[in-house]
């Protein structure tokens, strides 16, 4: 399985997590949202200032603006990915400390989102995780 389909299997698998673990990556995917958002208002803000576009002058108006749009929105993905992995690494080395994951899941979990064989309420677990836990 390629890593996009893995990805969209293990956010897929989030409902089936039990309450404690639900809320502990609810939590980290909120934080990994807003470091995202902050990310992409400071890389608006950038191209910006790299095309010389004034902040306060309507993006339509200006000679740029398309390019700067079209930046934006190519750089939006990017932007939250690239927020998502340090905030899940840093978390989940939260979680390893207090018990409820070991090193091994905190590298599946940042890179992945695969969460750990013992999260999932019973009888419910990810195939991709049972897949990971098997070997």
């Amino acid at each position: 399985m390629n890593a996009i389909a893995e990805i969209l299997t293990n956010a897929r698998a989030t409902s089936k997590l039990k309450p404690k673990y639900y809320r502990a990556t609810s939590v980290v995917g909120m934080l990994a949202a807003f470091a995202g958002i902050a990310l992409t208002g400071l890389s608006a803000v950038v191209f910006a200032a790299l095309l010389g576009l004034e902040l306060d002058t309507p993006v339509r108006e200006s000679t740029v603006g398309l390019v700067w749009v079209g930046m934006f929105f190519t750089a939006m993905p990017l932007c939250f990915f690239v927020a998502m992995v340090p905030v899940a690494w840093l978390c989940s080395s939260v979680l390893v400390r207090i018990g409820y994951m070991t090193e091994e899941d905190r590298k599946y979990y940042a890179l992945r989102s695969r969460y750990p064989a013992h999260w999932y309420q019973e009888g419910s677990q990810s195939t991709v995780g049972a897949e990971h836990n098997a070997a």
